[in-house]
């Protein structure tokens, strides 16, 4: 069976994040969602029906356990992921919501500069910012409130590998590590958030390794 690997970027990025791991990876049959943060919206085209490798970084590996857990994933990777982000009483390493509501409202007067921020946070302190819906940025905040995707990964008995990095400040060591307590876990000494931007090839060594034993 031919492989297919879909691809989900994380908050206030788009489908380009994942040039470099594409290009490097060389999988023809691949698809970059693109979640309008930026413009342009590539979320409706069909997702396939047979089964697939899903690739989510940050909010993009929540987003595909809260809308996609039904489909058919041969393999499951997270970059910079997580289960769930916001705070619970049974998972007190995520972020205070309080956070994420204040970025909501500030959304609304300084939207440059709460977006900005962010992204110097994760470690990309040059994203283009001329094209930003603010309305889908608020939404995807509010999503990463509520959204919890433990149960769909403890129930999804496929293989799954997460990649992670020491030095990230918006998924944490310690988020990370309550999100994939039972996954094939690499951690990259000193990586960031941005980890597709950052460290793309250390990515593509590990994901061509992990599919060349899970998902072929």
């Amino acid at each position: 069976m031919p492989l297919r690997i879909v691809y989900v970027h994380g908050w206030g990025l788009d489908a380009s994040l994942w040039t470099p791991i594409r290009q490097e990876l060389g999988v023809m049959d691949d698809f970059a969602v693109d979640l309008g943060f930026t413009g342009t919206v590539r979320e409706r085209v069909p997702f396939p029906d047979t089964p697939y490798v899903a690739v989510g970084h940050s909010m993009g590996l929540a987003w595909l356990l809260t809308h996609c857990a039904e489909h058919p994933w041969r393999a499951l990777v997270a970059i910079n992921g997580f289960s769930r982000f916001s705070r619970a009483d049974d998972f007190v390493c995520g972020w205070r919501p309080g956070i994420l509501a204040r970025m909501i409202s500030d959304l609304e007067t300084e939207p440059e500069t709460v977006y900005m921020d962010f992204m110097k946070r994760a470690g990309h302190p040059a994203p283009d910012s001329t094209s930003l819906d603010i309305p889908r940025l608020k939404a995807a905040l509010a999503f990463l409130v509520s959204a919890d995707g433990r149960e769909a990964l403890r129930d999804y008995r496929g293989p799954v590998l997460a990649l992670s990095g020491e030095a990230d400040k918006i998924a944490t060591p310690d988020m990370t590590s309550a999100s994939f307590r039972t996954a094939e876990h690499h951690r990259h000494p000193g990586g960031n958030h941005m980890l597709p931007l950052s460290a793309p090839r250390w990515c593509v060594e590990r994901i061509a390794g992990f599919l060349g034993s899970n998902a072929r």
